[in-house]
């Protein structure tokens, strides 16, 4: 990635660095290098994520 642009209130802004480091969690990461074409041929971004379903529960009790 050479530049990062965006539209934020109705104007394009774009910011040139050497890096950048994308930080949108297990899903959003993903998510955005796939929109962006930034995959590569390999096509693995995001192939393994895996959903672990998990509970909580939690109670007061007197």
């Amino acid at each position: 990635m050479v530049k990062l642009r965006w539209r934020d209130t109705g104007k394009i802004e774009t910011l040139k660095a050497k890096t950048y480091i994308i930080a949108a969690g297990a899903i959003g990461s993903p998510v955005i290098l796939i929109k962006s074409g930034l995959t590569g041929r390999s096509g693995q971004v995001g192939r393994n994520y895996m959903y672990h379903w998990g509970a909580l529960a939690a109670g007061l009790f007197s």
